[in-house]
């Protein structure tokens, strides 16, 4: 049991407190007048999961009047309320307690750390839905995952919080990376909320509607860069459409990848490298284009043509095949790239560039894609060298690119790199040769291996007949049953 004091007189902060009521000394402190005088008449009634009302007797005060010393503060706030509700858990709060916010959104870790110490100050997000009917009810709504961490140490402090929650029915882990998780529901939101406002449309709407599918991934796929670039750690945990399916279904609706709809899963491509191609001294150019959805989520149209224009290209024309792809791993998500049999990380030195490699290893490895290699690009000096071969292992370098000012010079003009004498131009040709070699190797070795499988398979055909002999020979004349030859699969014939 708890001493717990739920800042907030919402619907989630009224469902947590209810939650939590039957085990634990609740005080639910807000502003909103009818909730609290309510609740302080009649108590606070929660429609659970299954449709059962529960009536919980529970403390309720407002900001001005609330007193005492809590070894725990939940935070649950509008964005514009946290500097009030900071300031009145700076007051509630006990010497060696915690103060933890499940809001949605960012900046206001910052405003309640700010009040109560980083060292007393947590977070977490949340995927519980619920709905305030009337004052003093509250209805579950739905249930998820919920994630707290600290700002700032080592997280043992929460061991007992997090007890605590999924006693009361709430599913509930310790993150070490709390920010990355806060920034992925801030995606989720930035997705969904806005483009339904703005279209008065309900959320269900994004997923069924292409155009606006589009919208909602690119919200979500910018609040991620951004968060990048901001130094958020662990950023893979951020992208939202692919890793949250279950609040994703939970907030829209409907389940991911079930948009409605008939297309064919293998579709005519073998006459599109000659329509959609431009052939230069016998290289011809093909831009493939995009398909801006997460290759886990939904299946459409667009990646399953595009997945069968690049199987057909890889394993049906006797051609040498390079796919240039944009930075990142969206293609890796659909698996376009499972018929390749090397794939080429170009990594840069730099904190984001190792992160993205690392994923790219990780997600090649899901689809059976293990020969990996990389070339290192703007290499200043030895330090650039030392950082790219010292935070990026497990993989084979190819070599690495000096930066070069001509090479930006030939971006800006528009003209290749490789017409003009630049310092990476023998670090290139010196990569090339090397893959000739490689695949030499791999071809040597493959063929090795396919001489071993024909032996194999020869071997077992002849133990195959020799079986069908002796059973025959066990069998009178003309006593042959109809079934299956000892090691065949397949009907005998008499």
């Amino acid at each position: 049991m708890m001493d717990i004091v739920v800042l907030g007189s919402g619907s989630l902060a009224s469902l947590i407190a209810a939650k939590l009521a039957p085990k634990n000394s609740v005080c639910l402190v807000g502003s909103w007048k009818e909730q609290i005088t309510t609740i302080r008449e009649s108590g606070l009634v929660l429609t659970d999961l299954s449709g059962r009302h529960q009536a919980s007797h529970i403390e309720a005060a407002f900001y001005s009047e609330a007193s005492g010393q809590y070894p725990l503060v939940l935070i649950l706030v509008k964005g514009w309320q946290t500097r009030s509700a900071a300031d009145v858990a700076g007051r509630l709060l006990a010497p060696e307690g915690l103060a933890l916010t499940l809001q949605n959104g960012i900046g206001h870790q910052a405003i309640i750390a700010d009040v109560v110490g980083k060292e007393r100050a947590a977070a977490g997000v949340t995927s519980e839905g619920a709905m305030i009917t009337k004052p003093g009810y509250v209805t579950h709504t739905g249930s998820g995952d919920t994630y707290i961490g600290l700002l700032e140490g080592a997280g043992d402090e929460l061991k007992a919080i997090s007890s605590l929650l999924n006693e009361a029915g709430f599913k509930t882990d310790i993150y070490e990376h709390i920010d990355s998780l806060v920034w992925g529901k801030l995606a989720v939101n930035s997705g969904i909320n806005p483009l339904t406002a703005l279209l008065q449309v309900p959320n269900g709407f994004l997923l069924r509607d292409e155009t606006a599918r589009e919208l909602m991934c690119r919200a979500a796929e910018e609040t991620a860069e951004v968060a990048a670039a901001l130094g958020i750690p662990d950023p893979q945990s951020i992208v939202p459409i692919s890793d949250m399916k279950e609040l994703i279904e939970e907030r829209t609706g409907a389940t991911p990848g079930s948009i409605g709809g008939f297309f064919k899963l293998n579709p005519k491509v073998d006459d599109l490298p000659e329509k959609c191609s431009v052939e230069l001294d016998h290289i011809k150019f093909m831009r493939l284009g995009g398909v801006k959805k997460g290759g886990s989520g939904c299946i459409c149209p667009e990646s399953t043509l595009l997945k069968a224009l690049v199987a057909h290209v890889l394993l049906a024309r006797n051609e040498v095949v390079v796919m240039d792809m944009e930075a990142g791993i969206e293609h890796l998500g659909r698996g376009t790239a499972s018929a390749t049999d090397k794939l080429i990380v170009v990594v840069e030195p730099g904190r984001r560039s190792v992160e993205t490699a690392q994923n790219i290893k990780r997600l090649a490895a899901e689809i059976g894609l293990n020969r990996i290699f990389l070339v290192g690009n703007k290499i200043r000096g030895e330090k650039d060298q030392e950082f790219l071969e010292k935070y990026v292992t497990g993989f084979e370098w190819l070599g690495f690119l000096p930066y070069d000012e001509k090479i930006i010079e030939c971006d800006l003009s528009g003209k290749s790199p490789y017409d003009t004498d630049t310092s990476a131009k023998e670090v290139v040709r010196e990569i090339v040769e090397s893959l000739i070699e490689v695949k030499h190797e791999h071809q040597h070795m493959h063929s090795h291996e396919h001489a071993h499988a024909h032996e194999h398979r020869h071997r077992r055909a002849q133990e195959r007949r020799q079986a069908a002999r002796d059973f025959r020979g066990r069998v009178p004349d003309g006593e042959l049953p109809l079934g299956r030859l000892p090691g065949r699969g397949v009907p005998a014939r008499a």
